[in-house]
This record gives C-alpha cells, structure tokens and sequence, in this order.
C-alpha cells in the first residue's frame, strides 16, 4: 500500500538485515534469502539474463509534398502504420 503523502509509490520490501561492517555473515545470509523471495537471486550470481530493455517505437512520418493520387495511398498506409504504433507503445508502456 503506497504512503499516503507520496501517491503512486509502490513498496518494495528491504532485507531485514542492514549491513554495518561487522555483520557479513548474517548479511549475506538474508540477502540471498531475501533476494531469493524476489526471484532476483539468479540475476545477481549471473545464472539468469537480465531482460533487455524495449526500445520506444518511432511515430511514422509522410512527406506533405507528395503528388494527390499517391496521397491517399500514403495516407491509408500511415494511418495503418499509426495503429501500429498506438499498439506497440501500449506494449511499451506496459
């Protein structure tokens, strides 16, 4: 449950253990437990690789100049490509 004075933050759960210097053993034991319980344990030991990031579409363009006839090809092609777009930055967005 977000904090009433910071809307929109979503909480996400700390070790229980806080490393001060002289507890490592300790440390490390919660942190892989904890990690574990976040399914982060195999990113971290290098066993999973990190999904890639997804690459923002680009809205597609027309030239203005273009001759009347060819217009209202280009036009009905990029009002398919737009729909295209609109679904891949939905995607994106998710």
């Amino acid at each position: 449950m977000a904090s009433p004075g910071y809307p929109g933050v979503v909480p996400f759960p700390r070790c229980p253990v806080i490393f001060n210097g002289t507890n490592w053993g300790d440390f490390v034991f919660h942190m892989e437990v904890h990690m574990d319980g976040q399914l982060r344990w195999g990113y971290l030991m290098g066993e999973w690789i990190c999904p890639s990031h997804p690459i923002l579409p680009t809205p597609p363009m027309y030239l203005p100049d273009d001759v009347d006839d060819a217009m209202s090809a280009l036009l009905e092609a990029f009002e398919l490509e737009t729909e295209s777009y609109q679904s891949d930055l939905g995607v994106y967005e998710t």
